[in-house]
């Protein structure tokens, strides 16, 4: 997958419908991590930063609910991504997030 041609898709509308699957991939070799991690339950700094960033990521696309995306990734409450979105974008913020480079 292409990551650019993939993350553009996050400027304006969407264009298609981009699976959880598809997000957790990006994710996964974006961050040098493995989709297993970032559906289980490790809670190691690397691999929370990553969860959290594929939460804020699926929850980006409208077709994708928190349950959804709670169920994805490990069966977390979606208490935990709405937790997990807000940590991402405080990190955001405050400028030591890891973003993707939008084109």
């Amino acid at each position: 997958m292409n990551i650019h041609l993939q993350m553009s898709l996050w400027r304006g509308p969407v264009k298609r419908r981009i699976s959880m699957p598809e997000i957790a991939n990006l994710i996964a070799s974006t961050y040098g991590v493995s989709v297993a991690n970032l559906v289980g339950p490790a809670r190691h700094k690397a691999i929370s930063h990553a969860r959290q960033h594929a939460m804020w990521l699926m929850h980006q696309q409208p077709h994708l609910s928190m349950p959804q995306i709670g169920k994805f990734l490990g069966g977390r409450d979606h208490t935990t991504i709405l937790h997990g979105i807000r940590r991402y974008e405080q990190r955001m913020a405050e400028g030591t997030a890891y973003t993707l480079e939008l084109v």
